[in-house]
């Protein structure tokens, strides 16, 4: 079973829907990173081909232009 839980007070909030019997084990995987910086490392990947891409020609002079601005 994968479930999403909430942490708080550096405690995991199972959702109410879940049961657990007391004194069971149960096994967390953490992300290696926050969530928040996966995901902005993410958008960095989508800048990245981006940028490769206007080194490589393969854009229009308006896409081109987009980029230089910050555009999405």
């Amino acid at each position: 079973m994968t479930i999403t839980a909430r942490v708080h007070n550096r405690s995991i909030a199972l959702p109410p829907e879940v049961e657990v019997a007391e004194g069971q084990n149960v096994v967390v995987i953490l992300p290696e990173r926050p969530m928040a910086e996966a995901v902005e490392m993410a958008r960095f990947d989508v800048w990245l081909a981006a940028s490769v891409g206007l080194a490589g020609g393969r854009f229009t002079t308006t896409e081109r232009m987009r980029e230089t601005r910050g555009e999405e």
